[in-house]
């Protein structure tokens, strides 16, 4: 039996990140098609792409964002080792897209960078026949937030310490143990 190729498009609306409401104003959104043969790993680096962020940062899908109403939890935690687990958390990584966004109009939140709060809604708009393998920005609507502000102290290149990465200890555990994520460039 042969695999016939679909991609799923979503829908990705920016809603709240670095202790700003982002909801109130003009919608952030894009539009996104992922081939439905990844991971959840791969759909938070597509959603972090397209709004042109670094993946530097832990992660998680969660259906509601009240901790206490939750009963659909994937997180980058529970992929790795020696990180506190959330009870009841499944990890990102071998989880296909289409086992949790298994229909049209599923919506997901996706938080990432837990420290500035990055809060998006991820919504699957359709499954479509097609060869579209790697992630596509489809519909952008301009709007532009940037991860990290410029700074208006100098830093020091040499030292290490200015970088955000560098001043979270998950972040650190993850590129200690080889995790792919890509970190700033200055960083060694």
């Amino acid at each position: 039996m042969s695999y016939d190729p679909h991609y799923i498009l979503f829908r990705v609306e920016l809603v709240e990140g670095r202790a700003e409401d982002l909801s109130g104003r003009n919608k952030i959104v894009r539009k996104i098609q992922v081939g439905d043969i990844y991971d959840l790993n791969y759909l938070a680096e597509a959603i972090v792409d397209a709004y042109d962020f670094d993946l530097d940062h832990c992660f998680g899908f969660y259906d509601y964002l009240d901790p206490r109403k939750r009963k659909e939890i994937y997180e980058l935690f529970t992929d790795l080792p020696d990180v506190e687990h959330t009870p009841g958390a499944k990890g990102v990584e071998n989880i296909d897209i289409t086992s949790v966004f298994d229909h049209d109009g599923k919506k997901m939140n996706f938080l990432f960078d837990y420290g500035d709060g990055w809060k998006f809604i991820v919504k699957r708009m359709s499954l479509e026949k097609g060869r579209r393998i790697h992630p596509r920005v489809v519909f952008n609507d301009g709007k532009k937030v940037e991860q990290y502000p410029p700074c208006d102290e100098e830093i020091d290149p040499e030292d290490s310490t200015h970088y955000l990465s560098d001043d979270c200890p998950i972040c650190r555990k993850l590129k200690k143990a080889g995790t792919k994520m890509r970190w700033h460039p200055d960083e060694s």
